[in-house]
């Protein structure tokens, strides 16, 4: 009994760590880092996970969506808006439709419509955001945007992993 209530209180220190793969080939190096949650919650209108991505010298951000329906054009822009009030915008990189399963993490939500999308991340927006934590998301969609807060908690999640990297 006591080994599980300390196994209770270890697993989610274990279970909810940043980590880092690493693919090296002979024409790259890629660096990618774990889905991790920026917006959740049962206040939250959406449930989005990012991972971040480094291919070389080239950054991406992965970006997984559920609870929203729509389509998002290829050139979408993604706003970040940081803790200093300034604005990062990100352009999606190609025109996605939700499907099933698409925007969850493991179990939870694989029988959900979702998206899964993926922004180039010029070195001006890498600069700021591994130096400012993010307060809220705009994704525009197909047909208008949707956007939420990001929790204090959340908020430099994008910071430490383009740190990983």
């Amino acid at each position: 009994m006591k080994l599980l209530a300390l196994g209770l209180l270890i697993l989610p220190l274990i279970g909810f760590t940043q980590s880092l793969k690493t693919i090296n080939d002979e024409y790259s190096k890629v660096l990618i880092t774990s889905w991790e949650p920026i917006i959740k919650g049962l206040t939250a209108n959406m449930i989005v996970h990012v991972q971040c991505t480094r291919t070389n010298s080239d950054l991406e951000l992965g970006f997984k969506l559920m609870w929203v329906k729509g389509a998002v054009d290829e050139g979408a822009e993604l706003q970040l808006t940081m803790d200093n009030d300034s604005i990062v915008t990100l352009n999606n990189s190609r025109f996605t439709l939700p499907c099933v399963g698409c925007g969850s993490i493991g179990f939870f939500g694989s029988g959900d419509l979702g998206f899964y999308l993926r922004f180039s991340i010029p070195s001006r927006a890498a600069n700021e955001l591994s130096t400012r934590k993010i307060k809220k998301l705009r994704l525009y969609m197909h047909d208008g945007y949707i956007e939420d807060n990001v929790k204090a908690k959340f908020s430099d999640i994008i910071q430490k992993e383009l740190r990983l990297l």
